[in-house]
């Protein structure tokens, strides 16, 4: 039990500890800081648990990309309200060629965007905006790839006829 706002996917990690997405209410400090809790910001983040629901780590999504400078990323978004709607945080269990354990994917749903943090550092090591949209889940296939369920949706256009399920392979890009 945690009495958190926790939301969406759930992983488990290499030392058995739960990766959540978190929902922040009321809105964070730094949400309250820039307005953004005054125009009925969602405001996410993430959270470490272990198996007993203590809390052990948690970071919200704009300070990751503010504390990157990346801040211009996530406010050339859609007119939302729900800028980032953090969907996965996909744990890394062991070492790649492009990523350690512990490391995380996460996937930003309302920006189309991937990414991987580490929160031992607090360093964005990678992201990617497209060729995905409003995509869902991020899973790791081996050392230099990941699979990404794309939704294939557009704000203006509706859902495309399909979803799709992109590989995308950090050797070649």
């Amino acid at each position: 039990n945690n009495n958190n706002f926790l939301h969406h996917s759930t992983e488990l990690d290499a030392d058995g500890n739960l990766w959540i997405p978190l929902r922040y209410h009321p809105n964070s400090e730094t949400a309250k800081a820039l307005g953004l809790d005054e125009v009925g910001f969602i405001d996410d983040g993430i959270a470490k648990l272990n198996l007993n629901g203590d809390l052990l780590y948690k970071k919200n999504i704009l300070e990751i990309f503010l504390e990157n400078d990346l801040g211009d990323i996530i406010f050339r978004g859609p007119d939302s309200h729900d800028l980032i709607h953090l969907n996965d945080i996909q744990p890394v269990l062991k070492d790649g060629k492009f990523w350690k354990k512990n490391d995380l994917f996460l996937s930003i749903r309302n920006q189309s965007i991937i990414m991987l943090f580490r929160p031992s550092t607090g360093r964005i090591l990678w992201f990617k905006k497209g060729p995905w949209s409003r995509q869902h889940d991020v899973d790791i296939i081996d050392e230099t790839k990941i699979s990404v369920f794309d939704n294939n949706k557009s704000d203006k256009l509706g859902i495309s006829e399909f979803n799709n399920y992109i590989v995308y392979d950090f050797e070649t890009d």
